[in-house]
């Protein structure tokens, strides 16, 4: 096929991939990847019980974007962050809804520093989960729907 005359399809903000500093290949603009990478370094240190960093993103109609972010620091406990973003009639080039979700889980890498600190700040896991839950109830007040459905099953 011959180039496109316009060049080439922009790239999408989270759609870079690259190697990240733990040596895996992964999204490299993604704002959490540190986070996710700090995440690994506290599990080898016997600091974290899951070195998984999840998170999920969803837009209300008419309202604020979430992003949520979160790690099992210890069985059944979790370091949990969540941001809002609120547009103002304009765009930066990056959804909202996935900006706060990196936001969060850059929340989560900062917490991770004072882990030692962080019992206070705690979520049970049931807890969390039951606010998840809440979010998928209220799936026909979100734009696109409810995309984490996956993380509601037994």
């Amino acid at each position: 096929l011959p180039p496109d005359p316009e060049g080439p399809a922009p790239t999408a903000f989270r759609e870079i991939l690259g190697r990240l500093p733990d040596g895996r290949t992964g999204y490299v603009n993604d704002l959490g990847a540190l986070a996710r990478a700090a995440a690994v370094e506290a599990y080898v240190s016997r600091r974290l019980v899951d070195p998984i960093v999840r998170g999920l993103h969803v837009r209300w109609s008419g309202g604020p974007a979430e992003g949520w972010s979160w790690v099992e620091v210890g069985p059944g406990r979790c370091l949990v962050e969540r941001v809002t973003v609120r547009e103002h009639g304009f765009s930066c080039g990056i959804d909202p809804a996935q900006l706060a979700e990196d936001l969060a889980t850059v929340a989560i890498g900062e917490r991770l520093r004072d882990l030692d600190d962080a019992e206070p700040g705690l979520v049970d896991r049931d807890a969390l989960r039951a606010d998840i839950l809440t979010l998928q109830s209220r799936r026909d007040e979100l734009v696109g729907g409810f995309a984490f459905d996956h993380l509601c099953a037994d």
